[in-house]
């Protein structure tokens, strides 16, 4: 005889004996109580998707600790600062339009690189290594699926010290995201630009772009030693998904390419 709908059960599968003990799930009495969900940017998609299936009495257990209320104010910091910079944008593209300038300036990409290098390192932060979850081919490179899952420290090190393990990669790590702010400007300073050539007309007002220059470039050492101090006091960026996706206001950028930001942010590590 099937029981009827919302009926209680133990973790046998057998009838509970109280009404007062949470339901569980009638056809899945093995998912009792507790499903281990990976912490990464799609877990909280993944508690919903349970709770939409119908899947009840299972506590979903996320790995990764949510920041402190000193951790969560400390990245709302850094997330400002990633907004203020890409506010800037608006400024460069009035520049480039008046002087009739190229969005992208691969030169001033290049300079921008280099600068950013020297200040991940003065900051602790590591620019490009591959800690990759197995040892790297002969071509030097490393499998995408071990970029997800670095060593432990202490065995990143081992391997390291062996000469097993020696990798440089510029999709991974600060580079990446450094690259990826790069992408995300010139995509707003076009939009910009496309709205102007819409309109007819061009701020009045454009400043130097060295003046600009500059403010972007203190603003940058800024994000990077909030990435830095957020690291060093073991904060994670993850929990912090829907904030960054919400902090991000300028320029009209597509939800893409803020992913495409939080993904990057979220791959950067401490220098070992």
């Amino acid at each position: 005889m099937t029981p009827p709908i919302g009926t209680n059960f133990n973790h046998d599968g057998s009838l509970a004996a109280s009404a007062s003990e949470p339901p569980r799930h009638p056809q899945s009495p093995e998912l009792a109580t507790k499903i281990n969900i990976p912490r990464n940017a799609d877990s909280d998609d993944q508690h919903k998707d349970l709770l939409n299936r119908g899947i009840t009495g299972v506590t979903v257990e996320l790995n990764a600790v949510r920041p402190t209320a000193a951790g969560e104010g400390q990245i709302s910091s850094l997330f400002v600062k990633i907004n203020e910079r890409l506010t800037l944008m608006e400024e460069v593209a009035a520049w480039k339009a008046t002087n009739k300038k190229p969005t992208e300036d691969l030169e001033q990409e290049k300079r921008v690189l280099a600068g950013t290098k020297k200040l991940a390192h003065k900051y602790g932060i590591d620019w490009d290594t591959c800690r990759a979850g197995s040892v790297s081919d002969k071509s030097g490179k490393c499998r995408k699926s071990t970029r997800l899952h670095p060593y432990p420290t202490k065995e990143w090190r081992r391997l390291r010290s062996t000469g097993r393990l020696e990798s440089r990669d510029p999709t991974i790590g600060c580079h990446a995201f450094i690259e990826a702010q790069m992408v995300v400007a010139k995509e707003i300073q076009d939009n910009y630009r496309k709205q102007w050539q819409v309109k007819g007309n061009i701020p009045e007002t454009v400043k130097s772009i060295t003046e600009t220059r500059l403010e972007i470039k203190i603003i940058s050492e800024e994000i990077l030693k909030l990435i830095a101090d957020c690291l060093k006091s073991n904060q994670t960026f993850h929990p912090m998904k829907t904030l960054f996706m919400q902090s991000l206001v300028s320029g009209d950028l597509s939800v893409t390419s803020k992913k495409l930001l939080f993904e990057k942010l979220t791959a950067i590590v401490l220098s070992l």
